[in-house]
């Protein structure tokens, strides 16, 4: 399903190494989305997954610390400056 939304199939032997992930990483869910953004980044030759391009995508995913990008930061908005108005510029600054 996450892989069929990427365009991607797998191949039979690449279910092993996705079972055991799923079943030894308690944050499955993370290193999943990982692992698809991780394929993306590969030069496949086709659209099928198999279990060596599973592996070196887990292997760049462990290599760069596992932890995914953040993309979200909370701002205290107690803590900042007030914005101004710059109607010159007609930004906040």
């Amino acid at each position: 399903h996450f892989f069929r939304l990427r365009g991607l199939q797998l191949r039979p032997d690449a279910m092993s190494p996705l079972h055991s992930l799923i079943e030894t990483d308690p944050n499955w869910q993370e290193t999943l989305a990982a692992l698809l953004h991780e394929l993306d980044k590969l030069p496949l030759k086709n659209k099928c997954v198999d279990a060596g391009a599973i592996a070196s995508a887990l292997a760049s995913i462990s290599s760069s610390g596992g932890e995914p990008d953040h993309l979200l930061t909370v701002a205290d908005i107690f803590t900042q400056r007030p914005l101004q108005f710059h109607p010159e510029r007609k930004e906040f600054g």
